[in-house]
């Protein structure tokens, strides 16, 4: 029996999402592969030679990509799951060894991922490969072994922690993995690479601010009620100045970005840009 479902949320990318399904179909596995059409303008259509081998389903609305993958999360049948985004792949031949180790954690609130080609249009590529860390803290500064291409999540922990904020357009993956450390969750990393990542120019301005008014009163209210720390509280806010600035600078207003890194680094006085444990860099 398939021990592995591969969710592929999409809209309006239908090249990009075939060369996804067919990474999936170049694994040392099979898979349950289902993918939801978040209501493209132009419907997605499998070809027919992948009749049978692929579940699609499509949303009646445009409801963002958190439930795109609630919607997929639903309908899996294995007890493991897996994301890829429609404009990533996979590297062939490395989601069954992933998956192994994934089985070998023996623990339902263990989430295991792995490294990623980072793959962007104006610099050389390069390997991330996430760090460890799995206390309370690490989680206050960003979910850093992202990108959900690269992680697997067994089944009954995404049911226990509940389904993606689906209110959020952006951070969502932050949301999901602080109510899973709050439970008690924990990261394992595996040191393949097991994903390129395409990463592309987003204006997102509106959806961060959004997003980070949302994640900041959710965790002043976390604080006031003792579920985490002060401290907790300060490097969860560094996290969110960081966001800012980013969204900042992709937007072309780089005095503004630094106003905001100044921020971040009163918050959380630091002697490194990241608030996460971050990543190793290795050349590919």
């Amino acid at each position: 029996m398939k021990q592995l479902t591969v969710i592929i949320p999409t809209f309006e990318r239908p090249k990009m999402t075939m060369r996804a399904i067919k990474s999936v179909f170049h694994q040392d596995i099979a898979c349950e592969v289902i993918v939801v059409d978040d209501c493209s303008p132009t419907p997605f259509v499998l070809p027919e030679s992948f009749s049978g081998k692929v579940s699609v389903l499509r949303h009646d609305n445009n409801n963002g990509a958190a439930a795109a993958r609630n919607t997929g999360v639903a309908a899996a049948r294995t007890p493991y799951i897996t994301f890829l985004d429609s404009d990533d792949e996979l590297l062939p031949q490395t989601l069954g060894v992933r998956l192994q180790f994934a089985q070998q954690t023996g623990d339902v609130m263990t989430v295991t991922g792995c490294g990623w080609v980072d793959r962007r249009p104006d610099r050389p590529d390069v390997l991330r490969v996430p760090k460890p860390g799995s206390d309370l803290e690490s989680y206050m500064g960003g979910c850093w072994f992202a990108p959900g291409s690269t992680v697997i999540f067994p089944a009954n922990v995404l049911k226990r922690v509940g389904p993606i904020n689906e209110r959020l357009r952006r951070l969502e993956d932050v949301d999901w993995t602080i109510r899973f450390a709050l439970q008690g969750g924990t990261f394992q990393r595996h040191d393949i690479a097991g994903a390129i990542v395409h990463y592309h120019t987003n204006k997102v301005g509106t959806e961060i601010a959004d997003a980070r008014e949302f994640l900041l009163s959710q965790m002043a209210r976390r604080c006031a009620e003792d579920a985490i720390t002060l401290q907790h509280l300060q490097r969860f806010k560094a996290y969110m100045a960081l966001e800012d600035a980013a969204a900042a600078r992709r937007s072309g207003k780089p005095f503004r970005a630094m106003t905001h890194l100044f921020r971040s680094w009163l918050q959380k006085p630091r002697t490194r840009l990241v608030t996460s444990p971050g990543w190793d860099y290795r050349a590919v």
